[in-house]
């Protein structure tokens, strides 16, 4: 038997709209041919969006017919609107003014759900009617009390409103019926909390469109300015008053709606507008009967009131002409609500209109419609292009989330697709070659498995959703297991050669591993400078935390500084420009999306507290990679731009004489692991780094203190930074992890130093600023090593031509007025010598680095001077902390070391003093090979950067005992 629809199908017409009104609007009849041609190739939900005030109503009447529909089901988002609906379908006068049904036709047959179904029996009575319509809180069966419908009682589902089908009423009723063709109307096909409606855009009419075809009126932006003493609410009041007044008087037939967000502001705005205006008003909300909605909108029709005073009202579903002054009390917060609230205001269809007027305070306004708010803001053109190009927007987001191509690598209950993830933007930055194969099926390791991954070639990013189950700690059998799920997105900007990855799980391990298997050459992470420039999508910045990185690096107690507050860049002082490098950034600022947040890392990081969809996150990586590759200076007009950045290389511009662990190694204190040929486990710190060789590629350090040295091995052209020389399994743990010793080192890196203590970090150098081209006279000491019969060759042990240079300097220790002389010569040496005594009322400590000479005679052989010099880093870092000093001296008596002279409670006694006293630290340089009388300038620059350094990092300048 033919269906209702199938039987009138064939009396449809598409008539254009002609002088007398009659016929369809371009509108109209674009949607109605989209969803034609939609469906005659696809299943998929159609989304149409259509301007308020377009002729939406008419299009969703003429779906089923056109359609031939057995039967329809329309979902509306309030009882006004449902009986609205049903009322028009049961008369058809909608559709026979316009022409486009004969008057013969008949009508269908309509049932309007009016209260909640509650037995199966009442989806059964369905089974007679040819429309029913309904809103969610009456069917929707994620209502616990409302039973599950037959799945095939409709075959067509008109969504109107459809702006909230991503609510969970909206969606399960949408989902009930799984073989219907559903079709999605709305205004504003995006939503504030960006969650994607359910269907393919099949037709968009842009509201500049509407405009043109004068579908709407002209909009005034009335803006009031605040006055002291009064209250923006009696302004806006009384501008509402004289606004309506002056059109009445112009013989225009206008009404006042006056806009709030909750109930209590509604009734005190009630009160204000009877006590300070002569206009009269009504009030509705949500807790008011249908009944007296419908009565109050009678006596506005009937002119028996001059407005009505409402929360979140009059949005949907009400068709009022005359409502053409809005007093807006509370703006809304989204676009979306603000476009379809001015839409009421700005439809014509009634005579005697004129110009829509909305009325504001503009200073009030904090939200995404700010900028419609501001005094001279021309309307026409603000609303129409905020309108279109957010759906034009939100049409290519749904284009670009369909390029990308899923493959099911472990079969999974769950089908994921791209439309349901929103990762947060934080990402990893490397430099990478052309070549980055992102069909790479990655290998993330530990016990993780992917479970979906996706594909996009023309957006150059893949998207890995992973997941691991592992026992709890707590369980020792496996009876119960945690399922952890772990999202991973790799981007490649091929314009600027820059790799993105994003990672739920934000260890450095796990990003190198990334990069290393979908990067065919090396690759290296952006340094500080160029991360800084990312700083550049702030306008007017503030910054809530800044990190300071010590750029005399070994001071522990002031190895990295972290300001916090308000304003915490404002902390940042001139002393802390010479002292501190530019460490980690978080502030917001201003933007062209509006305030803005923005994190970077000294580690190649970059973030924002802001989540999007994939396609979003990929357009957020290619603005950051637009930034970076801007090499322009960077001034953010804070305090943040006296800290130094440091610039990226590609060669050693000068000689390495020392390297120092990365600062997270005094904080977290990690244990290194050696297995085969003796297993052993000792402190990292407890380890010491000599420089074997460099040039200008690389540096090979020495680590002792593990049996035979390990060479390792640097290369500034990185992809990795760092490798060991050595076929034992070396292990690292931390309080966080354990991992491959290689890998610490490729994830933290070490610090070089050079001749002029600039220092290398990876690829980054950051600059000495050291002043000093010549050192004070007073800083030398010269010694007669040959009268203490000091071989200067040898710097410990025996010698056929006298005593070593270790033995030489404990001879003056012992036989000087110190109270405590420790010989700490090993692996992780404080200094050779620690020399401790009591003068003038302070503790003073003096720490001895002896080096020997590479010559059998003092002269100026730079090779010397870069020995000695490259002691300094490691002797500073006790510089300021006597109690640190205590502990670790302790530490190494017990372990090897040896008193000299003094006993250990001599030791604590002196120290405890000087933790509550005066305490000075000096560095005694010791290098007999350097002459005084035939000292070279390339000499005498190094141990000046020397003397600078030890200077500025103690307090206390050094001494340098040499030749004559």
């Amino acid at each position: 038997m033919r269906s209702y629809f199938d039987t009138y199908a064939g009396d449809l017409r598409f008539v254009e709209r002609d002088a007398s009104g009659s016929g369809l609007r371009r509108a109209q009849r674009g949607a109605v041919f989209a969803i034609g041609s939609h469906f005659s190739l696809s299943t998929a939900n159609a989304l149409v969006s259509m301007p308020t005030g377009t002729g939406k109503t008419a299009v969703l009447m003429m779906a089923p017919y056109l359609l031939r529909a057995s039967r329809t089901l329309i979902i509306t988002p309030s009882r006004m609107v449902r009986d609205q609906i049903a009322e028009e379908y049961g008369s058809l006068a909608l559709l026979k003014r316009l022409a486009v049904l004969p008057e013969n036709v008949t009508s269908p047959n309509v049932q309007a759900i009016e209260s909640k179904i509650l037995r199966d029996e009442q989806w059964g009575q369905l089974n007679a009617a040819d429309v029913v319509v309904t809103t969610p809180m009456g069917s929707s069966p994620a209502l616990d009390e409302i039973p599950h419908p037959p799945n095939d009682l409709f075959d067509l589902l008109l969504i109107d409103e459809a702006h909230h089908s991503p609510a969970k009423t909206w969606r399960a009723l949408m989902q009930a019926f799984p073989s219907a063709r559903q079709i999605l109307f709305t205004a504003t096909p995006f939503r504030r909390d960006r969650q994607q409606l359910p269907g393919d855009f099949v037709y968009e009419f842009p509201l500049r469109e509407a405009l043109r075809d004068g579908v709407f009126s002209s909009i005034t932006f009335v803006g009031c300015e605040s006055e002291a003493g009064v209250s923006n609410d009696i302004i806006i009041a009384k501008k509402a008053e004289q606004i309506y007044r002056d059109d009445r008087a112009q013989g225009l037939d206008h009404r006042v709606m006056v806009r709030t967000d909750s109930r209590a502001r509604a009734h005190e705005l009630h009160e204000l507008y009877q006590r300070e205006t002569t206009l009269q008003l009504a009030t509705i909300h949500g807790q008011h009967s249908l009944m007296h909605v419908r009565r109050t909108v009678k006596r506005l029709r009937d002119a028996e009131l001059d407005g009505v005073i409402c929360v979140d009202m009059f949005g949907e579903g009400v068709d009022m002409p005359q409502l053409k002054i809005a007093a807006i009390h509370s703006p809304h917060r989204s676009l979306a609500v603000t476009l379809q609230f001015i839409g009421r205001f700005a439809r014509t269809g009634a005579a005697n209109l004129g110009v829509a007027k909305f009325i504001a305070v503009p200073e009030e306004i904090e939200t995404e419609t700010k900028t419609l708010y501001q005094q001279g803001a021309i309307w026409e053109q603000l609303v129409t292009n905020l309108a279109d190009s957010r759906v034009v927007g939100e049409r290519e987001l749904r284009q670009q989330l369909r390029s990308f191509s899923p493959t099911y690598d472990i079969a999974s209950e769950n089908e994921l697709t791209l439309s349901v993830i929103k990762p947060w933007y934080h990402s990893k930055v490397f430099h990478v070659p052309p070549s980055v194969d992102l069909h790479a099926l990655v290998d993330f390791g530990s016990g993780i498995e992917i479970v979906q991954r996706f594909v996009s070639d023309d957006l150059h990013c893949a998207a890995f959703v992973c997941q691991s189950v592992n026992k709890p700690r707590w369980m020792e059998a496996l009876s119960l297991q945690d399922v952890t799920f772990h999202l991973f997105i790799i981007y490649h900007d091929q314009t600027h050669g820059l790799l993105f990855i994003n990672s739920s799980v934000k260890t450095e391990d796990m990003y190198s591993q990334i990069a290393e298997q979908v990067v065919n050459g090396a690759f290296t992470g952006v340094s500080t400078a160029t991360i800084n420039r990312a700083l550049r999508a702030l306008q007017n910045p503030a910054f809530f935390s800044v990190g300071l990185k010590n750029r005399l690096f070994g001071n522990q107690v002031e190895s990295y500084r972290i300001i916090s507050g308000g304003r915490a860049d404002g902390a940042v002082s001139n002393t802390d420009a010479q002292l501190f490098d530019r460490g980690h950034l978080f502030g917001s600022g201003d933007s062209d999306e509006g305030k803005v947040t923005l994190g970077i890392s000294t580690l190649s990081k970059i973030w924002s507290n802001r989540a999007g969809f994939v396609p979003e996150y990929v357009a957020w990586c290619h603005a950051v990679a637009e930034h970076l590759a801007n090499s322009a200076p960077v001034v953010t007009g804070s305090r943040i731009d006296l800290l130094a950045t440091g610039e990226e290389v590609t060669s050693i511009p000068t000689a390495v004489i020392g390297a120092t662990w990365h600062e997270t190694a005094y904080r977290l204190r990690p244990l290194v692991t050696a297995a085969d040929p003796v297993p052993m486990t000792v402190d990292l710190l407890s380890l010491e780094m000599s420089i074997e060789r460099f040039s200008n590629s690389e540096v090979r350090i020495l680590l002792h203190g593990l049996g035979d040295p390990i060479p390792i091995n640097f290369r500034i052209s990185g992809s990795p930074y760092f490798s060991l020389e050595t076929t034992r399994e070396i292990a690292i743990e931390t309080r966080t992890q354990t991992g491959s010793f290689a890998d610490y080192l490729n994830s933290f890196g070490l610090h070089l130093y050079l001749a002029d203590f600039a220092r290398l970090y990876k690829n980054q150098l950051f600059h000495s600023n050291l002043t000093l081209e010549n050192f004070p006279a007073s800083a030398l000491h010269r010694r007669d090593w040959a009268s203490l019969n000091v071989d200067i060759c040898c710097e410990v042990g025996t010698s056929e031509n006298g005593i070593s240079i270790h033995a030489g300097i404990e001879s003056v220790l012992v036989s000087s007025n110190a109270a405590v002389v420790v010989y700490d010569h090993r692996s992780g040496e404080i200094a050779d010598y620690v020399s401790i005594r009591e003068e003038g009322g302070a503790i003073l400590c003096d720490v001895f680095h002896c080096k020997g000479s590479n010559g059998e005679r003092p002269g100026s052989r730079v090779s010397d001077a870069y020995e000695v010099a490259g002691q300094v880093v490691k002797s500073v870092v006790l510089a300021r902390s006597p109690a640190t000093l205590k502990t670790e001296l302790t530490r190494r008596l017990a372990s090897g070391s040896l008193l000299k002279k003094g006993s250990l409670s001599d030791l604590e006694r002196l120290l405890d003093d000087a933790e509550h006293g005066r305490f000075e630290f000096h560095v005694l340089l010791v290098q007999p090979g350097i002459s005084a009388g035939t000292m070279s300038d390339p000499v005498s620059r190094v141990l000046a950067a020397a003397y600078d350094y030890v200077l500025a990092a103690t307090g206390f300048a050094p001494t340098f005992w040499i030749s004559d």
